[in-house]
């Protein structure tokens, strides 16, 4: 679970929507970047204890990051709507 901006912190998805980033294009490419085999977890874990840590925490700070940008169902996707 990633850890939650502060209240006074702007929306994260609005403002990649505002500076013209597309949340859902970017973690498309993150998750397939997450799924090239290179990038996949070792099979041989435990041979390099540090290297393993450090992409397992890599890895889940990318996931984390993912969760962030990802449009949630009751909350939209950053575009603030004018309909009211």
């Amino acid at each position: 679970m990633p850890i939650p901006a502060p209240a006074r912190f702007t929306d994260l998805r609005e403002h990649l929507h505002s500076a013209g980033v597309d949340a859902a294009y970017l973690n498309l490419v993150l998750e397939q970047y997450l799924s090239l085999p290179e990038n996949m977890p070792s099979q041989d874990w435990m041979q390099d204890p540090h290297d393993d840590h450090q992409a397992w925490q890599f890895r889940e700070n990318l996931t984390q990051f993912r969760e962030m940008i990802v449009d949630k169902p009751d909350e939209g996707n950053g575009e603030v709507d004018d309909e009211i």
